[in-house]
């Protein structure tokens, strides 16, 4: 008995093997594999179906090409001081631009577009799509490792396969969606954290990110996160014992919640407000307001941006021309009648 408890003590006190870049990259590897794998299984299947830059098709196609390139575009230009984030003068009568921010442009990973030369664009979006797809695999990786427990090469698959999943393929049409695919394991690690041993920042941080990223898929993974929280706490912990002697843990761990919630909300409250007071315009209208003040709200927030000058690039979906065509033909008839 006390030789094994030798060799357990002297297991734990065993350094990780190695050191240095080569050290880090044995402990790391399958982290690396969970992000890149996703990224080239579908750069493959996009060259062969003949995306740009191997063939004439692009990402651009649908709501991508009809509506979201012009904010990336748009931001890309106030970044580099041709305008301004908060109004912008060429949204149709124009007005305020955080809550355009906030709800389709406010993810990390839109440095990528921004930070590229503006010829690139196209190749900016797909670098964009595709760091997502991969970081979600990841974050997916880190969560199995980490709570489950489970061996490199598994925790590489169940990354990958979350990743590329068809909410994720899909969703390339809407990219500001992805992030949720992103925080929502971090999350979900976050708050078993909080239920166990009362770590706070864990949770808070993925929390306020997704928050800031997207508004709706934001308020998206708050249901999740209430749910997963109160499925963790009565089912999944084997560290709270429900009975009366817990009765303070039970209830610390309830106001720890709360309190670590109500942090992450304020820390994002700047994008959300703003985004919130946007939607108020058109989203939240009442039957008893006016129709004039009805009418011009939805001028302001249904009418796309008009399209600013874009690099020339591969063919985009001619589907997707057409329909937005229609679409803008469609909003000028109903805001002028």
């Amino acid at each position: 008995m006390a030789n094994k408890e030798k060799k357990t003590a002297e297991a734990v006190k065993t350094p990780p093997k190695g050191g240095g870049i080569a050290g880090w990259f044995s402990r790391n590897w399958s982290y690396l594999a969970a992000f890149f794998l996703p990224i080239i299984l579908i750069y493959i299947a996009y060259a062969i179906f003949g995306l740009y830059p191997f063939g004439e098709q692009s990402v651009l196609c649908l709501d991508l090409n009809g509506q979201y390139v012009y904010y990336f575009e748009a931001i890309r230009d106030a970044f580099h001081g041709d305008g301004s984030i908060l109004y912008n003068w060429s949204r149709n009568l124009s007005g305020g631009y955080q809550g355009v921010i906030g709800y389709y442009l406010a993810s990390p990973f839109t440095l990528i577009v921004i930070l590229l030369p503006r010829t690139m664009i196209l190749g900016a979006l797909l670098i964009m799509i595709l760091c997502k797809l991969g970081a979600a695999s990841f974050a997916f990786c880190y969560y199995a490792r980490k709570s489950k427990h489970v061996s490199p090469m598994l925790g590489v698959m169940l990354g990958t396969m979350f990743g590329m999943c068809a909410y994720g393929i899909i969703q390339t049409l809407d990219p500001m969606w992805l992030d949720g695919l992103v925080c929502l394991p971090f999350i979900a690690l976050g708050v078993e954290y909080l239920i166990d041993d009362g770590r706070k920042v864990n949770y808070i941080i993925p929390l306020a990110l997704i928050c800031i990223a997207n508004f709706y898929i934001g308020f998206m993974c708050c249901i999740f996160t209430g749910i997963y929280f109160i499925y963790y706490f009565f089912f999944g912990s084997d560290k709270i014992k429900l009975d009366k002697k817990n009765l303070s843990r039970i209830l610390l761990t309830f106001g720890r919640m709360a309190f670590a919630t109500a942090v992450a909300l304020c820390c994002a409250a700047f994008m959300i407000l703003p985004v919130y007071h946007a939607l108020q315009l058109g989203k939240f209208d009442l039957p008893s307001r006016t129709g004039a003040s009805r009418h011009s709200s939805m001028c302001l927030i249904s009418l796309p941006s008009l399209p600013v000058s874009i690099s020339t690039a591969p063919s985009m979906c001619r589907a997707s021309r057409r329909s937005t065509a229609v679409f803008w033909l469609h909003s000028v008839r109903r805001c002028s009648s």
